[in-house]
């Protein structure tokens, strides 16, 4: 039993909200690793019995923290869990997704010691597959380089790493920076993932940690929608008009155009008078492209300058459409 005196290594934050049908799994990947850690539960005013299934977790186990709030989303979840952790790094798990079971322990064994630290993804699929997402980091390029190679390294892989999971944070080093979700927008992984790499200052990537994820139908639930778009052009634009020093702002260019690439599709997917109110800023952003270094990236580029911004969103779109339909989801 874990000693309450001593701080926990790593606090586990699982935002939840109505998610009963995957959400035992979740938890019971990582109660088996709470010797040494902790695992913070913030139920986002769900309305099944995911509230219910979080005290059981927590009156059965030590080392459970659970707070039950209004639904505000994923990011004020996010934040709380932050507020109420008390370990030294921080990792986040989608209350439908889960971790290798041997996670902290082989972490703990690494002797690993960053402020952001990798490791790996992989999709799970209807069809009972595993696809890994892989976004190419290398342990070699990052691990004891200096902050502008890993970032240089960073902006030529195949995958942006935007996503809150797939990282061990250090929680003096979120602290010390102020980093947190921005609340009530789409894509604020992207803005979350900008404010580590602008202030991280070691990275290392952990090859002994895997996580697996759901793609489920909400997934995709926010293409098509105005808000979608309109949150993630104002998370560009931010970062885009952001003065940096110049060891971030060039690779920062090669994520915004990144960003751009991803927001073409929910763009592409407007009805024609949605789309009217953001012709101009999707044109005038166009010039991101230029900064891309993937072969994604230069692809999308060149179909732009042919095709424009309108036609190449809608192939993106219809795109996804069969990938996500060929592939299936849960």
């Amino acid at each position: 039993m874990k000693n309450a005196a001593v701080a926990p290594q790593i606090s586990f934050i699982v935002p939840v909200y109505n998610a009963e049908k995957y959400l035992r799994p979740c938890l019971d990947s990582i109660i088996c690793q709470l010797d040494s850690n902790e695992l913070i539960l913030v139920d986002d005013g769900s309305t099944d019995t995911s509230g219910n299934i979080c005290d059981e977790y927590a009156a059965k186990y030590t080392g459970i923290k659970v707070s039950h709030t209004e639904n505000k989303g994923a990011s004020h979840a996010r934040n709380l869990g932050t507020s109420m952790a008390q370990g030294s790094y921080i990792v986040f798990v989608d209350s439908d997704d889960y971790i290798n079971r041997d996670f902290s322990e082989k972490f703990l064994q690494s002797g690993i010691s960053a402020d952001i630290v990798f490791f790996s993804m992989r999709k799970y699929l209807k069809n009972g597959q595993y696809i890994l997402m892989n976004d190419g980091i290398s342990t070699e390029m990052i691990r004891s380089a200096n902050a502008e190679q890993v970032l240089d390294h960073i902006a030529g892989c195949a995958k942006f790493p935007a996503s809150p999971c797939g990282k061990l944070v250090r929680r003096a080093f979120l602290n010390a920076h102020h980093i947190h979700f921005a609340f009530n927008r789409i894509s604020e992984d992207y803005d979350w993932t900008y404010q580590l790499l602008h202030h991280g200052k070691s990275y290392d990537f952990f090859d002994g940690g895997l996580y697996t994820y759901r793609q489920l139908p909400q997934s995709r639930s926010a293409i098509g929608k105005s808000k979608s778009v309109e949150d993630q052009l104002a998370i560009l634009t931010s970062w885009e008009q952001r003065e940096c020093e110049t060891i971030f702002r060039q690779p920062l260019n090669a994520f915004l155009a990144y960003e751009y690439a991803m927001i073409l599709p929910f763009y592409g997917a407007l009805p024609k008078k949605e789309k009217e109110k953001y012709r101009g800023e999707m044109r005038r952003c166009g010039y991101l492209l230029e900064y891309g270094k993937t072969r994604k990236l230069k692809l999308i580029r060149s179909v732009s300058r042919l095709a424009g911004v309108d036609l190449t969103s809608y192939l993106l779109y219809k795109y996804i459409y069969w990938r996500n339909k060929r592939y299936g989801k849960q």
